[in-house]
């Protein structure tokens, strides 16, 4: 009997569901289930705020994903594109060469990649945070400032370090905002150089109102207890740009800060290279089994909502090849 390979893109909730669900119900003999991702762990992105603030631990929100799929052939190189024509995965090796694999049905489960050039200046003064290397940076550069205010002899420069700036209010944008103003307060206490006028954190969200997928009950209890904190909350208001000394908003205000944190600017994982394939504003088209719309062997998962639909689906195709 032929083993029927697939090939899941993407190691997040939804390839990993997805993968624990196919692995399950068929053994490595007959179905060879190879997950692709670059990063060997599975990463609660909840979470990263609290990384980013300090309150829990980097190890506490990754899970090594040879651990969670031990029966599955994990790979952390990089995924350069899919011919679903030819039913074949381009990939970076070890070695840096390309490589090719071939596959039997696909799973495209990568989610969207950080796009940090819709803002300019953004991708080299923003901190973004999609990673747990992105937390711990962000963490490590946040105390790096606190130890500069300290020995700072100049009171403007003192605040400028001070001042932090998150750009986006939805559920990661308020989360961070409130991880990164518990950080700096809290940590005031050990740097006796330091006063609390010298803190300033300000969340900047182009929107009405915070947290726009919340009822608006959620949405003031929120903005009041973010400002009782001491943020300050800045809505109806897009950055125009990012520089060294701070954002640039739409109304031509400058804020200074030391550090700003993008908690927005994202675009669908570029892997399928057929222009001919349906898309909705970048993201692909599917049928509602989670198929790629017009395309055989190949199914998306990027909701863990989906993953139930998509081993519906490969169940019917592993039926039919065995």
């Amino acid at each position: 009997m032929t083993s029927t390979r697939i090939i899941i893109v993407g190691g997040g909730f939804a390839g990993v569901k997805c993968a624990q669900t196919l692995r399950k119900s068929r053994s490595s003999e007959v179905c060879d289930i190879v997950l692709f991702k670059r990063e060997n762990h599975l990463v609660f992105h909840p979470l990263l705020p609290e990384v980013a603030g300090g309150s829990i631990n980097a190890d506490a929100v990754a899970v090594p994903l040879r651990q969670l799929l031990p029966a599955v052939r994990c790979r952390t190189e990089a995924v350069t594109g899919i011919d679903l024509v030819s039913r074949t995965l381009r990939y970076e090796s070890h070695d840096g060469g390309d490589r090719q694999m071939g596959y039997d049905h696909v799973v495209i489960a990568c989610g969207v990649t950080v796009d940090l050039g819709r803002v300019p200046g953004m991708i080299d003064h923003g901190f973004p945070l999609k990673t747990v290397g992105d937390a711990v940076v962000l963490r490590s550069h946040l105390m790096q400032l606190l130890e500069k205010a300290e020995v700072c002899e100049d009171p403007e420069r003192r605040r400028q370090y001070l001042s932090v700036v998150v750009v986006g209010g939805g559920h990661s944008g308020v989360e961070t905002t409130g991880e990164i103003n518990d950080l700096l307060r809290g940590s005031r206490r050990f740097f006796p150089a330091i006063s609390a006028d010298d803190i300033s954190v300000t969340l900047v969200h182009r929107g009405r109102a915070l947290l726009p997928e919340a009822s608006p009950r959620l949405r003031e209890v929120a903005r009041l207890e973010m400002q009782a904190a001491g943020i300050e909350i800045s809505l109806g208001r897009s950055v125009d740009m990012v520089t060294a000394d701070g954002v640039r908003l739409d109304d031509g205000r400058l804020l200074r800060c030391g550090t700003v944190v993008c908690t927005v600017g994202t675009s669908p994982a570029a892997v399928i290279d057929d222009p001919d394939v349906a898309r909705d504003d970048g993201r692909i088209e599917t049928d509602p089994d989670m198929r790629v719309s017009g395309v055989e062997g190949a199914s998306t998962g990027t909701l863990l909502q989906c993953c139930h639909a998509v081993g519906e689906r490969l169940e019917q195709v592993l039926t039919a090849y065995h």
